[in-house]
C-alpha cells in the first residue's frame, strides 16, 4: 500500500492499495566489502540508511547482504515510521522469519491490487472521518466534566507534567547537538541480557534503567573525549515509551508517547547514574497524564489539516538552519523475541536496531533484545567521526555497572 495525500487536505494521509506494485522494488540483493567482516557489515548499512524511502511506493525495503564472513549473510529490513513502531516491527519479525529451523517455505499468496480510489473519494470518507473523530471528541471533553475525579487521578504530578514541554524548549547543557547532513555513521555493541538482568536484581530497578545508565557512561566517555567540562552536567534524551495494549500487540502501526530524561553524565560514579534515572523514570512514568495527553491529541486531529501542513512546510527550514535545540539525544529500547529465529534453516544470530538522527540531534541510541542479548544500535551523522569513541565508552561503562556492587533501596524489579 502507499500513502495517499487526501484532496485539499481535508484529512490525514490514508493508505491504498498501489496498483502499480513490484516486488523488485523492495527487495534487493548487495555484496559487502572484502572481508566482509561486522565493519563492512556496519558500511553497508549505513550506505542504505542514508538514502530516503520513495514515498510514490510502499514505505518499506528488504536487503539481502551477502559476502560476510564465515558463510553467513544479512537482512537490512526498514520501514517508515508512520507504519510501524519498534514494538510492530519487532512482533512482525515473527512473521517474516521461522521459529521451526525446519519450516517449509509457503507459496506466495495471489494478490491483485484494489482500484486507486478517485480524489471525491478520498474527500468524502475524509469528511466522514472528521464528523465521526468530532462526536468522539466531544464526548471524551465531556468525561472531563462529568468524572473530574477520574481526571485529576490520571494527571498525577502536575509540576511534573509541566516541565516536560519546559525541557523541550530549555537551553542544554550539553554541546552535542548539531546540524545533519546526508551521510550516516552505524555500529552495534551487543552484551548478554543476562547480565543486565543481576544489575537489574541487584539494584531493584528495571533493564530500562540500566540501559539507560550503560548509555549515560557512554556518552561521558564521548564528552570528555572531546574536552568539554563534565562537572553538573546533564545530557537529555528523549525515551520513545510503547503504548501499545494486549489488545494492539502483533498490529502492525504505531503507538508510542516519549519521556525526557536528565542523563548525568557529569556523575563519574555507576551507582549514581543508576539512582539518577531510576528515580526520574519512576517519577515521570507515575505522572504521565495518559488520558488527557490523548485528549489533546484527539482535539488536534479537529484541526482543518490545510494550514496546519502549509505552516509546517514554512517553519521547518527555519528550525533547520537553528543548530541547537533542548534536545541531545534519543534512546529507544524494544524488547525483541526471546527465543532463536531462523530463515531457510539459518539461525538468526544477530539482531541489530537502527534509529535515524533528527536534526539537532545527531547521535541517537537504539536498544533490541533478543533470544538473550541486547544489542544497542548507534546512529549518528555523517560528520560524526568519533562514533567509536562512544561505543568503546558503552562497553566500558556496561562494564562497571556490571562490577558495581551497590544495592538500591528500590523493590520494584
Amino acid at each position: 500500500q502507499v500513502a495517499r495525500e487526501v484532496p485539499w487536505s481535508l484529512g490525514r494521509p490514508v493508505w491504498t492499495d498501489d496498483v502499480s506494485f513490484r516486488i523488485e522494488n523492495h527487495v534487493q540483493t548487495v555484496a559487502a566489502d572484502p572481508p566482509g567482516d561486522d565493519a563492512a557489515l556496519q558500511e553497508v548499512v549505513a550506505g542504505i540508511m542514508a538514502t530516503r524511502l520513495d514515498r510514490s511506493k510502499p514505505l518499506w525495503q528488504s536487503t539481502m547482504v551477502t559476502g560476510l564472513a564465515g558463510d553467513r549473510w544479512a537482512v537490512l529490513i526498514r520501514a517508515h515510521h508512520s507504519m510501524v513502531d519498534g514494538v510492530s516491527g519487532a512482533e512482525l519479525l515473527k512473521g517474516i522469519l521461522d521459529i521451526d529451523p525446519a519450516a517449509e517455505t509457503a507459496e506466495p499468496d495471489d494478490w491483485s491490487p484494489d482500484p486507486a480510489p478517485s480524489d471525491v473519494g478520498l474527500a468524502v470518507d475524509a469528511v466522514g472521518d472528521v464528523a465521526r473523530g468530532t462526536f468522539s471528541t466531544l464526548g471524551s471533553v465531556a468525561s472531563l466534566f462529568t468524572h473530574p475525579g477520574e481526571v485529576a487521578s490520571e494527571l498525577g504530578d502536575v509540576d511534573a507534567i509541566r516541565a516536560t514541554p519546559e525541557k523541550f524548549m530549555g537551553g542544554q547543557t550539553s554541546a552535542l547537538g548539531g546540524p545533519i547532513g546526508p551521510d550516516r555513521h552505524w555500529r552495534w555493541v551487543e552484551c548478554d541480557l543476562d547480565a543486565l538482568k543481576a544489575i537489574k536484581d541487584r539494584r531493584g530497578c528495571k533493564v530500562n534503567d540500566v540501559v539507560l545508565a550503560a548509555v549515560t557512561g557512554g556518552f561521558r566517555t564521548l564528552l570528555q573525549s572531546r574536552g568539554e567540562d563534565l562537572d553538573g552536567l546533564t545530557l537529555r534524551t528523549v525515551v520513545p515509551l510503547s503504548t501499545h495494549s494486549e489488545a494492539d500487540t502483533g498490529t502492525p502501526e504505531n503507538h508510542v508517547t516519549s519521556l525526557i530524561v536528565e542523563l548525568p553524565v557529569g556523575l563519574e560514579d555507576p551507582d549514581g547514574w543508576i539512582d539518577s534515572v531510576t528515580s526520574q523514570m519512576d517519577q515521570l512514568k507515575a505522572s504521565s497524564g495518559s488520558r488527557v495527553g490523548d485528549l489533546i491529541g484527539e482535539i488536534g486531529d479537529l484541526v482543518y489539516r490545510g494550514p496546519v501542513a502549509v505552516a509546517s512546510r514554512s517553519v521547518m527550514p527555519l528550525l533547520e538552519k537553528t543548530t541547537r535545540v533542548s534536545i541531545g539525544t534519543v534512546t529507544t529500547n524494544i524488547a525483541g523475541p526471546q527465543f532463536p529465529l531462523y530463515c531457510l534453516g539459518r539461525r538468526l544470530e544477530g539482531l541489530h536496531p537502527y534509529v535515524p538522527v533528527l536534526h539537532g540531534i545527531p547521535i541517537a541510541v537504539a536498544v533490541l533484545t533478543y533470544d538473550g542479548h541486547l544489542s544497542f544500535g548507534l546512529t549518528a551523522d555523517g560528520a560524526v567521526e568519533d562514533l567509536p569513541v562512544l561505543a568503546s565508552g558503552l562497553e566500558e561503562a556496561l562494564a562497571a555497572l556490571e562490577r558495581s556492587t551497590s544495592v538500591g533501596s528500590d523493590s520494584n524489579a
